[in-house]
């Protein structure tokens, strides 16, 4: 229980403590947007980092050199805890955009955090809507900035590490803007919180970056079922580590 404590202290001191730097960026943003989101990505990242520190995570980092350097990439995670954006904000390089949930809008200062710092927030009760947010995100791959989503579109909440079946049009966004697409194992995070709520335990966690796939040189039924390709790479990497662990 003292590590959750922490980090609700922690991060309302944060929350006090940058409040002038939210509001200068909340005026910034309006001069310069695009600096003014790289800004606010490394004060949410200096905040991440101290959730990971007093919740006792160490992260295990393989495979860096399959991202592509100089060129906007999807990166495309599994998702099994509330810690796995945290995890993975802190191991990819600005400037990088996320795709999450509208509700988070919702979370007094924390929203707005979450905007400032170039999220997406998908709608998921309305198809419409949602193929809107896929186009935005397509438009920033296309000026440069990678983007992060999490095709499941929620947490598997089962024991096996296994992803759940993705979300075709999640994939969108690399065929639409023509990046790559590089997949991301997250293993042990749930072990962190979701497996012992309501306490939060030090774990040793392993975040992988899989080697990309370029869109480009799929066949058309590779792009028609584009995530579950994704999905089924992911699986590997997720069945190769735990292989090597347990071997």
């Amino acid at each position: 229980m003292l590590r959750l404590i922490l980090i609700i202290l922690w991060f309302m001191v944060f929350l006090v403590v940058t409040l002038p730097l939210f509001l200068f960026e909340v005026i910034y943003r309006l001069i310069n947007r695009d600096r003014s989101e790289i800004q606010c990505q490394e004060i949410v990242r200096f905040l991440m980092r101290g959730i990971l520190f007093f919740a006792g995570v160490k992260v295990t980092v393989k495979g860096r050199e399959n991202v592509p350097e100089g060129e906007p990439v999807l990166y495309v995670p599994n998702h099994r805890s509330y810690f796995d954006f945290v995890v993975t904000f802190c191991n990819m390089r600005s400037p990088i955009l996320n795709v999450g949930k509208k509700e988070l809008a919702y979370v007094p200062l924390i929203g707005q955090w979450v905007m400032l710092i170039g999220t997406f927030l998908m709608d998921r009760k309305s198809r419409k809507k949602g193929y809107r947010t896929i186009e935005e995100a397509v438009r920033t791959v296309k000026e440069g900035k990678s983007v992060v989503i999490y095709p499941e579109g929620t947490r598997n909440k089962g024991k096996m590490e296994e992803p759940l079946r993705f979300k075709e049009g999640s994939l969108k966004i690399s065929t639409w803007s023509g990046c790559k697409c590089v997949p991301v194992a997250l293993l042990n995070t749930r072990n962190i919180y979701e497996n012992h709520r309501p306490f939060v335990k030090a774990t040793d966690v392993t975040l992988i970056f899989g080697k990309p796939i370029d869109p480009a040189t799929l066949s058309q039924e590779e792009q028609k079922n584009y995530g579950a390709l994704v999905r089924g790479r992911i699986v590997d990497m997720i069945l190769a580590e735990e292989g090597e662990k347990n071997g």
